[in-house]
This record gives C-alpha cells, sequence and structure tokens, in this order.
C-alpha cells in the first residue's frame, strides 16, 4: 500500500517480505536463481545473516532497521555495472537527505557549507558503500551489490540495503564506528517511510 501510495508500484514487479532471513541478499540471489522477475523486492523485519563487504557480518536489531535487497535483470556487460555500488549509496543518501529535510522543513543544500567546511546535508558517502552520518562520522547504513554473470553478461544485479533507523544500542566493539537515525536525529522513523523514499 505504501509504495502504491508513492507511485512505486508501477516500477516495483513485486515484493517479498519474511519477518525473519538470513539475508534479503540471499532471499535476492536464490529467488533469481528461480527466475524471479526484473525490479523484485525482498525486505525483512530482521535480518540474522546480514554481509558486509569482505564477508564482514552486518547486524541489526529486530523490526528497528531496514534491509532490502533489489534484484535487477539488466542484461548487461559485467563493467558497465561497475558503478552499480556508489550509485546506489548516492541514491540512499540522498533519500536519507530528503527525508530529514522534510521533517525538519529545512531545505536540503546541494553544495558544503562554506562557512563550516562541512557538507550541509546530514548524510554522506564514504567511498565504496558506506552511508556515513557527517556530524559525527560514524556509519548509518550500508550497500552491497552482487551480480550473477552468465555468458559474459550480468543475468543478475543485487543491490542490497541496510540502514540503522531506530536502533539505540550497539556491541562495544562497534559504538565509536556505528549510530544509527535515531541516535543522530533523536526522531524515530517508520521503516516504510524510508523505503518508499
Amino acid at each position: 500500500d505504501a509504495l502504491q501510495g508513492h507511485t512505486l508500484d508501477r516500477w516495483v514487479s513485486q515484493v517479498i517480505y519474511q519477518p525473519t532471513a538470513d539475508s534479503t541478499s540471499l532471499m535476492a540471489r536464490r529467488a533469481a536463481e528461480n527466475g524471479a522477475p526484473d525490479k523484485s523486492l525482498y525486505i525483512t523485519g530482521y535480518q540474522y545473516s546480514g554481509r558486509g563487504r569482505r564477508g564482514r557480518i552486518w547486524l541489526t536489531e529486530p523490526e528497528l532497521n531496514l534491509t532490502f535487497s533489489l534484484l535487477l535483470r539488466p542484461d548487461a556487460q559485467p563493467q558497465k555495472l561497475a558503478t552499480a555500488t556508489l550509485f546506489a549509496g548516492l541514491c540512499a543518501a540522498e533519500a536519507l537527505n530528503d527525508l530529514l529535510a522534510a521533517q525538519t522543513k529545512m531545505q536540503p543544500c546541494q553544495a558544503p557549507s562554506v562557512a563550516g567546511g562541512q557538507a550541509c546535508q546530514p548524510i554522506g558517502i564514504k567511498w565504496p558503500n558506506d552511508l556515513v552520518s557527517v556530524r559525527s562520522g560514524k556509519k548509518i547504513g550500508g550497500i552491497l551489490t552482487e551480480m550473477v554473470v552468465e555468458e559474459n553478461l550480468a543475468n543478475a544485479l543485487i543491490i542490497g540495503v541496510g540502514i540503522n533507523l531506530n536502533s539505540s544500542v550497539f556491541p562495544p566493539e562497534l559504538q565509536q564506528s556505528a549510530t544509527s537515525l535515531f541516535l543522530e536525529t533523536a526522531t524515530r522513523h517508520r521503516r516504510v517511510d524510508v523505503l518508499c523514499k
């Protein structure tokens, strides 16, 4: 219903939701292998085996954060999709900044602040796949893209997105490097609103 309210139902071909899943990227990969269509969206309320770059684990808490993957069928040469991770990160950062600007009734700025020398948008990108809080420098989310290549063509592109929305506590080993939108803004965020953005 939320996707329909934002006219995204015309763009997303199907939505698969599971309350609990190992990871949305694995959901999408299994579905791709079984012939799932282009523009399929996979979402979970709790991802217990999320992955980051280089096999790192992506921790999340049940029902507090946003984890989803989008399955695309680009039928393109893999090298043409080399910038997909950075592009997805830019889209996610812009979406979060637009959301925060709408909530605070501020206009999102398009250039770094001259006075402070720091970007005036609250969410930035740390190359190649991290979403970070500009204020604290801590990681707020990440992007993981994977390709399924067949006969030198990308048969499937899976874009996985994980965003710490409403977490308030992180394990000791992550407290210096991880944050959430809630910790940065003191505002709770509905996952479906952020997903639609």
